[in-house]
């Protein structure tokens, strides 16, 4: 379930301003949301969300703001087009996964049973996390962080467009050009949520918890030519 305000305006330049063509539109979306896991976590090992605990099974994300804008205006005489897209958005949730074996675990009297229970057919050993399903029997993953716990950054990016119009014979040519991200942003967009690598003196350098593992695309240009008949 989700919660959200959507505010959206739009200007257009007049002639008294000496701005006639141009358009600016801009919004912004402030919302929250409920991630209900209630359901699925009946009868699963990780006890930090079930129903009773805090943070529950059902916890509410924080309450967020991205902005949006667009601008565009047709230089006169010139017959050119100019027109920016700005967008302002927020980071992403963060996590830290690390993967429990079942003899790091402390069973639920309603559970001990569990300890030396055989596990499903395929999966060999004995103290089994679920009584079948596809986890993997003797170990479970788990996010050390709690809901909410830990965002990544937020980032803004700028894309720009210049066209030139030019006409013959009643037909139209349009040679543009399109530049992303023209500031060249380089926002963390992905990370390493791993935590089972993290101080890790057999791999000090590769694949360590809070890495990056994808960043912004980086300013990058595109032209384009466009006939109209």
């Amino acid at each position: 379930m989700s919660n959200f305000v959507d505010t959206n305006f739009v200007w257009r330049g007049t002639e008294r301003w000496h701005l006639r063509g141009l358009r600016v539109n801009g919004g912004t979306t402030t919302g929250r949301a409920v991630r209900d896991q209630c359901g699925t976590m009946l009868d699963g090992p990780d006890v930090r969300q079930h129903e009773g605990t805090t943070p529950t099974c059902n916890p509410y994300t924080r309450w967020e703001t991205s902005v949006r804008g667009t601008a565009a205006y047709t230089i006169p005489k010139a017959d050119v087009l100019v027109s920016t897209v700005f967008q302002k958005r927020n980071g992403p949730e963060r996590s830290a996964t690390h993967v429990f074996t079942k003899d790091q675990v402390t069973w639920e009297a309603s559970s001990i049973a569990r300890a030396t229970q055989p596990c499903p057919v395929g999966t060999p050993g004995v103290g089994c996390f679920t009584a079948g399903g596809s986890t993997t029997a003797t170990n479970f993953s788990t996010n050390l962080l709690n809901p909410g716990d830990l965002y990544g950054g937020g980032y803004t990016t700028f894309d720009v467009k210049f066209g030139k119009n030019l006409r013959f014979a009643n037909k139209r040519v349009n040679i543009g050009v399109d530049i992303y991200n023209i500031f060249n942003n380089d926002q963390v967009i992905t990370y390493q949520d791993n935590f089972d690598t993290a101080d890790n003196p057999t791999t000090p350098v590769v694949e360590q918890w809070g890495q990056a593992t994808s960043l912004l695309s980086p300013r990058f240009a595109r032209l384009s030519i466009q006939f109209d008949f």
